[in-house]
């Protein structure tokens, strides 16, 4: 089949409405006049002899399809005329050749004369796209471009070469631009001439020289005694596979990347290995013999990218191989074991400058050929998520016509770094062993650092100042991706970090593993000494000789937490309800309860008011942890909460709908720590009320997505612990002095009212803990007190439920789906 079509320009003389007519179109193109007129080679695949040590010609495998011609759309130009609209188009379908075709485009005296070489020119230009997936014309037509050159390589491709079966394309979209020369324009063959086309994809192949043995030496203990043995591991070559990960498969005509890319992998369909020998046609003895595992080949677009880049448009593609080995059977383990070991090749640099943008030295490029080429001599990552990393030698040749291999690098012992996991959470422990993986010896120092490369933070909620000393560091508000943004943290120079740990640093080389020791302060009573947060570690692993390549540096993350710590959140945006009732911004509100009469909640403080200002006027919520305890601490971690059996509060509309609302007990044990509640921020804070009245308050209370029914008052350890964060600047005060005996007083779920602060005879302002025997007797003595509630974070869960930020939305008090 075949299509022709004229394009009428502004820049050419103007034909007569007569030659519009279909018939006389037919005339200007001499359709089927039998003439020759202008004869085309298209081109594709100009073999490559290889240099280097590789001999042989490489060029495109008709086994993929990789020189296929489908199709071909041919735009012919006057000398000059790129820039502006082609004046005829030729389009062929159903050719299916190999590699190259001849076509021919018949033409008349008028076309050659008036349009395309007119006056004393003998040339013209030729654009040619060949298997474009679609109608060049209609996509024009539907972006609204015209048809020059620049116009046409803004055509987009979106190719999933990942899907193909038996990893066979069934074509690749070339293009090429060509100038024909010493055009006879008397003559009925008019022109010949060859046009070379470049594929847009690069192609990517791995061969494998796999050891036939890997030795790890071990020791052990075989009847009480010390045993040395080689443990020894087998390769299975049947399950080996690679895959491509984050290529892009979408480019324009122009065979550059694109600003958009569309990331695609292969592990759903991966490249599985085939041994090549002498019976195989594409056998070669030079590297064959030494790499004689071959994959199908992977393809991808034109893509750039810098090194662990996650982000488009710059992500960084890599490679994973996926090896099983078999453990044999030995002394110790009389069975076999196999198991699959995880790769990950990072592509290498190709220093070589595309046609837009030389600063990238990391990118794929349209019609090479990267061959990668990989000794295995180890074994991998147990793991996919943490494959060990690896370099690969590789050639890269163009696809075609070039004869020249462009770069080669040395084959030698493949490099590897690998810390498999490399995030750890410990819970009040000072120690850690961390196992790593390496080719070479290790260092924990970069390149002309004299310390470790480690950092050391913790948050840090109190009320002192930026740049200034706590706790052994600096507090400091600088940006840090691991806090949110303004958020003040302790950070701890490596002096500062040795002096918090006898004169050590916290990591150190041990055999093959690393070391990681730091003690925390678990007393309560130790002041900013103390450790309320978490430590939050990030170290890095290089090779000893290579301690300034970040391809090998291993990152590692340790989240130290103490005892008992606190995280926070804020309040700002939500408002507290007690039992439907909310305070306005500027006023507050007295809230009440069901009963009849209505028995008074007491009061809502007004918003304006919570603003960080001054004392009690804290936005934020503390959730306090408490993880492990000293064995000689005076208090129990365990559940204060009653069995839910006896309703305690019952003048609360929908509270005791179900058995589940749990308050503390009255009975208590004061030196129980529940493992995780949340403190009412000031917006909770309220007047002084009675013991009945601040449980009420309590059970109607309601903050930040966190329901009613969920609260209770604390007990006396729970109240007592975070005075003591107060007073020690830990967190700010979220609990109002006074020296008046009379006020400064809070409640507990037992009755029992602290602190009281009270002045001797000299202006000493001490602070006094009042235990009484009973509630009775502390209600007798003292009734202003004051409630602050709290949340069960360990048994209700951190989640923030949208109805219930600014919103009443009644009592909950079994678990619901998250909104």
């Amino acid at each position: 089949m075949k299509k022709t079509t004229l394009h009428i320009l502004q820049t050419v003389t103007m034909i007569s409405a007569a030659l519009l007519s279909v018939s006389c179109n037919k005339e200007l193109f001499g359709e089927n006049d039998g003439g020759e007129g202008i004869v085309l080679t298209i081109k594709c695949a100009e073999s490559v002899t290889s240099k280097a040590g590789m001999s042989g010609t490489i060029g495109g495998e008709a086994r993929y399809n990789e020189n296929k011609i489908a199709s071909v759309d041919v735009f012919y130009y006057p000398e000059g005329g790129t820039d502006s609209n082609s004046v005829y188009d030729d389009h062929k379908t159903n050719l299916n050749a190999d590699a190259a075709v001849n076509i021919t485009t018949y033409t008349t005296d008028q076309l050659i004369v008036d349009y395309l070489v007119p006056g004393g020119n003998t040339s013209f230009w030729v654009y040619v796209v060949v298997n474009y997936p679609g109608n060049i014309m209609t996509d024009l037509a539907t972006a609204g471009r015209g048809t020059s050159v620049a116009a046409i390589k803004q055509l987009t491709i979106n190719s999933n070469f990942a899907s193909s079966a038996n990893h066979i394309q069934d074509s690749f979209v070339m293009e090429g631009l060509a100038n024909v020369q010493n055009v006879e324009k008397d003559n009925r063959l008019v022109a010949k001439a060859l046009v070379n086309v470049k594929r847009l994809a690069a192609k990517i192949t791995m061969q494998l020289s796999i050891a036939d043995e890997v030795i790890i030496p071990k020791t052990a203990a075989v009847n009480n005694e010390t045993v040395n043995y080689n443990e020894v591991w087998k390769p299975m070559t049947n399950g080996m596979k690679m895959y491509l990960m984050d290529g892009v498969r979408n480019t324009t005509l122009a065979g550059l990347p694109v600003d958009n890319p569309v990331y695609f992998n292969y592990k759903n369909n991966p490249m599985f290995f085939n041994k090549i020998d002498e019976s195989n046609a594409y056998y070669n003895s030079t590297y064959d013999e030494e790499y004689p595992w071959l994959t199908d080949p992977s393809y991808v677009y034109p893509q750039r990218w810098e090194y662990a880049s996650q982000d488009s448009p710059t992500m960084e593609p890599y490679i994973k191989l996926v090896l099983p080995w078999q453990r044999q059977a030995n002394i110790v383990n009389n069975t076999t074991l196999q198991r699959e070991f995880y790769y990950k090749i990072v592509i290498p640099d190709d220093t070589r400058p595309d046609d837009a943008n030389g600063s990238y030295i990391k990118h794929f490029v349209r019609n090479n050929w990267y061959r990668f080429l990989l000794n295995v001599a180890m074994l991998g990552s147990e793991t996919d998520e943490a494959s060990v990393g690896v370099d690969a030698s590789y050639y890269i040749l163009d696809w075609e016509n070039q004869d020249i291999v462009l770069k080669h690098a040395e084959i030698g012992a493949a490099r590897f770094l690998s810390v498999d996991p490399n995030e750890f959470e410990l819970n009040n422990v000072p120690d850690l062993d961390i196992l790593y993986n390496s080719s070479h010896p290790i260092s924990l120092k970069a390149k002309n650092q004299s310390e470790v490369d480690m950092t050391a933070t913790k948050i840090y909620y109190g009320s002192n100042n930026a740049n200034t000393s706590y706790g052994g560091g600096t507090i400091t508000t600088a940006s840090n991706s691991d806090y949110p943004s303004g958020q003040k943290y302790i950070t701890y120079t490596a002096a500062q970090r040795k002096a918090l740990n006898n004169g050590n640093d916290w990591i150190s080389i041990d055999g093959d593993h690393i070391r990681f020791y730091h003690s925390l302060n678990n007393d309560i009573t130790a002041g900013e000494s103390f450790d309320s947060a978490p430590y939050i570690i990030h170290f890095n692993v290089y090779h000893e000789d290579h301690n300034n390549d970040t391809a090998y540096k291993e990152s590692v993350t340790i989240i130290q937490y103490p005892a008992m710590y606190i995280t926070m959140q804020s309040s700002s945006d939500s408002y507290v309800f007690v039992n439907t009732y909310k305070a306005t911004e500027n006023s507050e509100v007295t809230a009440y309860d069901n009963a009849s009469p209505q028995n008074s909640l007491s009061t809502i403080a007004k918003r304006s008011e919570i603003n960080d200002s001054g004392a009690n006027t804290n936005p934020r919520q503390y959730t306090v942890y408490v993880t492990v305890l000293p064995s000689d601490s005076q208090y129990q971690i365990g559940d204060p909460r009653t069995d839910g059996a006896t309703a305690i509060v019952t003048t609360l509309t929908g509270l005791n709908d179900s058995a589940n609302y749990r308050p503390a007990s009255e009975s208590a044990s004061t030196g129980i720590l529940a493992p995780a509640i949340k403190i009412a921020s000031s917006y909770g804070k309220t007047k002084s009320m009675t013991y009945d009245i601040a449980r009420t308050r309590c059970a109607a209370y309601q903050e930040n997505g966190y329901p009613a029914g969920r609260w209770r008052l604390p007990t006396k350890a729970e109240i007592y612990y975070l005075i003591n964060l107060s007073e020690n600047s830990i967190i700010p005060q979220l609990f109002t002095p006074d020296t008046d005996k009379s006020n400064g007083a809070y409640w507990c779920a037992t009755g029992v009212v602290y602190p009281l602060y009270e002045e001797d005879r000299w202006g000493n302002i001490t602070k006094r803990w009042i235990e009484y025997e009973s509630r009775e007797d502390a209600e007798a003595i003292a009734v202003k007190n004051w409630p602050r509630c709290v949340y069960d974070v360990w048994y209700w869960g951190d989640t923030q439920y949208t109805s219930y930020k600014n919103t009443w939305s009644g009592y909950r008090t079994t678990f619901f789906t998250l909104e």
